[in-house]
């Protein structure tokens, strides 16, 4: 059940989402009332994360099903309430910023920003720094990685996954592809166009459609990456 504190910290949440997306629509953003909006849904989702960590360590036999459950509120939570906020983020090449919509990111620390902020305990300044196959090695399953020569192949592949969160890795380039019921979106810190944080259909894509080489992994078929948010456990580096 939940308690006072916690029901009082998602009507909150509830709210603060609610007045940016007002904010936006009318044109009139408020860039304090969006970092307050991010930092209690931050606050929401670590509470979350508390709560099945203890189911996870106190009930051993349904462990799995805890993992399951996981996987499937961080496929929920990290479009909807965590890359939400970082839409509109000014893309840099140098760019580290921890604050959506204030200061600039680049592609790599968008993907380790966002984790980190949800409870991932990795090396966000490290990891960004890395060559995108080594992103996906660290944070992917051995077995869920492949690399392509064709967006139609990569394509072909991930219409053959359940639906789920990846991450790509482009000739230069890094990001998320969310598998979703209405289609396929290429979530990045993008250098073209509006050169932001945006989420796009994958065939409206210029980057994608750009690159001549595609490497993608599971994100959230790793259940060494699940345990280690669910216990705090350090993510290392994988070469």
């Amino acid at each position: 059940m939940l308690t006072k504190r916690s029901l009082f910290l998602w009507l909150l949440a509830l709210i603060s989402l609610s007045l940016s997306i007002s904010t936006c629509r009318s044109n009139r953003f408020d860039l304090d009332a969006h970092l307050e909006a991010y930092a209690l849904s931050r606050q929401t989702i670590d509470m979350q994360r508390q709560k099945l960590a203890q189911v996870y360590q106190q009930y051993p036999a349904i462990q799995n099903k805890t993992i399951e459950q996981t996987k499937e509120y961080l496929y929920k939570i990290l479009p909807e309430h965590v890359f939400y906020y970082w839409y509109g983020t000014t893309w840099d090449f140098n760019g580290t910023t921890e604050e959506p919509r204030k200061g600039k990111i680049a592609c790599g620390y968008f993907v380790t920003t966002t984790l980190k902020h949800i409870g991932f305990d990795l090396p966000r300044y490290k990891l960004a720094q890395q060559p995108a196959s080594i992103i996906i090695k660290t944070l992917c399953p051995s077995s869920s990685i492949k690399s392509y020569n064709s967006l139609s192949k990569l394509k072909a592949h991930i219409d053959k996954q359940p639906l789920g969160l990846f991450i790509v890795g482009l000739d230069t380039h890094v990001g998320y592809l969310l598998h979703a019921d209405d289609g396929l979106y290429f979530i990045h810190a993008s250098y073209s166009g509006k050169r932001q944080v945006s989420k796009e259909l994958w065939s409206k894509s210029q980057v994608l459609a750009n690159s001549k080489l595609y490497m993608v992994g599971n994100l959230l078929d790793n259940n060494k990456l699940i345990k280690q948010w669910l216990e705090q456990q350090s993510i290392a580096i994988k070469k």
